[in-house]
């Protein structure tokens, strides 16, 4: 199975036309890579390792595992209300920055050892939702982009999707695109921005984190993928 069909999904950024033709030239380079490590037995889902362009933090995986239902609740509090929103932000913002500072200074020093570099495919839970590309198996297996939020969340979503059908999401180090963060939401979120992260917790969270007899997934398929 080939990745001819294959459908990629990216959050908009507002970028200058000039950009346009690098844009076009990157995103050939980057399926032409594709097509070769994925002659067959393509993943449903693969995420690229994603570069900041004011860090160089790759953003991928977003999440190695499925978080629990303690900690997604946990998250819906949180973005339930402005003010621990603002603050949770903030200090994911300091990390990022801290991160970035131990890893200048780590390169700086020549210690070229301590820093993470990957070379080989992996399956993970989330990928990034800068940027994510599909086969074709992803939406034959029964998926779907008809997720009930906005703006937010949507790694969550795909993450479920894929979980439930039995797919499997991979990331690989040999793929990379930049990401100017942060240029469609803001580095801090306003209201109305909030509003909408806490809208699409909520809705990961009373979809795919509690238990419900209503819900239909693939035990089997499942089980099988949480083992790996």
């Amino acid at each position: 199975m080939l990745f001819h069909d294959a459908v990629y999904y990216c959050k908009s950024e507002s970028r200058p036309p000039s950009h346009l033709f690098c844009l076009k030239k990157r995103l050939k380079d980057l399926f032409s890579r594709l097509f070769t490590f994925y002659d067959n037995n393509a993943p449903a889902v693969v995420a690229p390792t994603i570069q900041c362009t004011s860090s160089t933090m790759d953003q991928n995986p977003l999440m190695q595992k499925r978080p629990g239902k303690f900690k997604m609740n946990f998250l819906k509090w949180v973005l339930h209300y402005y003010l621990t929103y603002i603050i949770f932000e903030i200090l994911s913002l300091t990390k990022e920055k801290l991160f970035f500072l131990k890893r200048r200074v780590t390169v700086k020093k020549g210690d070229d050892a301590k820093v993470p570099s990957e070379s080989s495919p992996r399956p993970i839970y989330a990928a990034h939702g800068a940027i994510m590309i599909f086969h074709r198996s992803y939406f034959e297996a029964g998926g779907n982009f008809d997720y009930g939020a906005f703006l937010f969340g949507e790694e969550i979503f795909v993450a479920e999707t894929a979980r439930q059908f039995g797919l499997q999401i991979m990331f690989d180090p040999r793929l990379r695109v930049m990401h100017h963060t942060h240029t469609s939401t803001g580095m801090i979120r306003n209201r109305k921005n909030a509003g909408y992260a806490r809208e699409a917790i909520a809705y990961c969270v009373d979809h795919f984190f509690r238990e419900s007899k209503s819900t239909n997934i693939n035990s089997a398929h499942i089980s099988r993928l949480d083992q790996k």
